[in-house]
């Protein structure tokens, strides 16, 4: 494979070609239609291993036929610990290595593979289920707060897609994807008798490159169940498998743990030729990131890369200035938690735009009057705020709910964990909470509050599903905690912020750590409540608003331990 001249962000936002002087087996192209990517060097470990727990060699439980998952996550995290992350299992190191000659080092990725498992909680006869959760609190052990794990799963009339996988490589993470393996039945709902392709299991494997290019349109991958030879207590080379794929349309479905067929939905899912399954989940470990705006510019937060090397980027910028094109005052900016367009909008604009992250053009998602605020919430739904009204719209940009307000809101936010939605109107002291179709269930009146502020509200749910209130030119921050049974409601409480001269606005995410945007900066403070100067976005320029990518799946609580979302090959299933 010649080297490609690869058209990065940085270098399309400033609409010029950079061409990296990349190795001969790495290859990084967008156009922002086009798409080519490889990634040289990704572990293949195998899951198939016999032999006994005392060695010489060892194996895993039932010879490792349930291990997918587990192998394919750590072909994730042998690759990232061999770009600039050591911490993460099982450490820097040529795997690629076999007994006799190099039996220790087989047998502790072994070990590292069954430990993956049992943190997984792989099961040797019925295999694993999503482990989006296991893998984030895993990567949050080794390197606190540097990477978001993302996991999105087929359902309702939605499926992830090769070029999902091939632009969140792209956008700077490593991916593994799931293929389920369906089956036909047919049944009679209602007066319609449908075929319908039930989920029975599925396979787990590593994406290393990804084609859509001059008519040429492939997926590679390192498949943990195929390897050259058939020896089970040697490590096989590692071996690209490359497919091609073609959508299918047709109704798919799942069945719940006591065999209910679930979820019957049309959807489009993509059939991998050489393994008949079809691709129905996506996982990625990325680098976190962010956005803050100042004026008429998007300012991208990208303080961390684990492709520094292979893109040929020496110094690589840890932020990029992006200009939109209408030249207006940025209102927001959402961080879409699957792909690399992110939404935003601008003064005086009945659109919302989104600028693509990886090529640097901004296109537009979707037309709505005069919009104020927005946020993503559970399912890669956009909440878009008006003055007295809240739309949702679904991943496509097509609208799907709308609720008009009594009083205009002030700042809105999401819960996904509680698949909710927060409006807060500051001045009459209300929260309310609508569900994920805008159906308002709930109204809290909240304890007269001193913000102090002279600007803008921006409200966060922290990591306890509770609210955050900061009010721009403030220096305090108003958190709300639940009372007791003798004082029920929720009860203020205020968080001294940084002593700067000015702070716009603060961010909480998942785990309770904040971002405040102060004096034009990033200020990160650690869940001990201390300035965090270790925290790659330390001093990255902010402006007005301040959003961090946090960890995502699409389905939580999720379905994902029912018997048919167990990864499992065909072969080894049991009953």
């Amino acid at each position: 494979m010649s080297s490609l001249c690869r058209a990065t962000r940085f270098a399309i936002a400033a609409s010029s070609l950079l061409c990296a002087g990349l190795s001969q087996a790495n290859t990084f192209y967008y156009d922002g239609l086009q798409y080519e990517v490889y990634v040289n060097n990704v572990p293949d470990f195998d899951q198939l291993k016999s032999g006994g727990f005392v060695g010489p060699v060892f194996g895993l439980p039932n010879d490792g036929k349930m291990y997918c998952v587990p192998t394919s996550a750590v072909n994730l995290y042998a690759y990232i610990a061999n770009h600039g992350y050591p911490k993460f299992d099982p450490g820097p190191g040529n795997w690629e290595l076999s007994p006799p000659t190099h039996t220790s080092q087989y047998n502790f990725i072994t070990g590292i593979q069954l430990f993956t498992g049992v943190d997984f909680g792989t099961d040797s006869l019925t295999g694993t289920g999503g482990v989006e959760d296991k893998v984030q609190n895993y990567v949050d052990f080794v390197y606190p707060g540097l990477f978001a794990v993302t996991e999105s799963y087929a359902h309702d009339n939605y499926a992830p897609t090769v070029r999902d996988a091939a632009l969140s490589i792209l956008n700077g993470g490593m991916s593994n994807i799931c293929m389920g393996w369906y089956q036909k039945v047919d049944i009679d709902l209602l007066f319609l008798h449908l075929s319908v392709l039930v989920r029975e299991g599925g396979h787990c494997v590593t994406v290393v490159g990804a084609k859509d290019r001059d008519g040429v349109v492939n997926l590679v991958l390192h498949d943990p169940a195929k390897s050259p030879d058939d020896d089970t207590q040697t490590q096989s080379a590692f071996t690209d498998e490359t497919t091609t794929y073609t959508n299918v349309s047709s109704e798919f479905a799942y069945k719940d743990a006591n065999g209910n067929l679930k979820d019957i939905n049309n959807r489009t899912l993509q059939l991998l030729d050489y393994s008949g399954g079809y691709l129905d989940d996506l996982l990625t470990i990325k680098p976190k990131y962010g956005f803050s705006y100042a004026n008429d510019r998007l300012i991208y937060l990208e303080p961390l890369s684990i492709f520094t090397a292979l893109r040929g980027d020496n110094f690589p910028p840890k932020y990029v200035v992006l200009e939109n094109p209408l030249h207006k005052t940025i209102l927001d900016v959402a961080i879409d938690p699957i792909r690399p367009k992110h939404p935003y909008l601008v003064a005086d604009t009945d659109a919302i735009l989104q600028i693509d992250t990886v090529s640097g053009e901004t296109s537009e998602f979707a037309k709505v009057h005069r919009p104020l605020r927005l946020i993503y919430g559970r399912d890669e739904k956009l909440y878009v705020l008006r003055h007295e009204q809240l739309d949702v719209f679904d991943w496509t940009g097509k609208r799907l709910h709308n609720i008009g307000l009594k009083r205009p809101l002030d700042a809105i936010a999401s819960d996904a964990v509680n698949d909710r939605i927060a409006g807060l109107d500051a001045h009459a002291n209300k929260l309310y909470w609508f569900s994920s179709d805008l159906n308002r269930f709930a109204t809290v009146q909240l304890p007269a509050v001193q913000y102090g502020g002279d600007g803008k509200f921006n409200l966060t749910i922290g990591p306890n599903g509770l609210p955050y209130v900061f009010q721009a030119g403030s220096h305090v921050l108003v958190g709300f905690a639940e009372g007791n049974e003798d004082r029920r409601g929720l009860f203020p409480f205020e968080i001294q912020l940084p002593a700067v001269q000015r702070i716009d606005s603060v961010y909480i995410d998942e785990a309770g750590r904040m971002f405040v945007a102060g004096d034009g900066s990033v200020i990160p403070i650690g869940t001990d409540g201390q300035l965090d100067r270790s925290s790659p976005f330390m001093g990255l320029p902010a402006g007005e608003g301040l959003t961090i990518l946090r960890p995502y799946a699409n389905l939580r609580p999720n379905p994902v331990t029912d018997p048919s979302f167990i990864n499992v090959l065909p072969p080894y299933a049991t009953p």
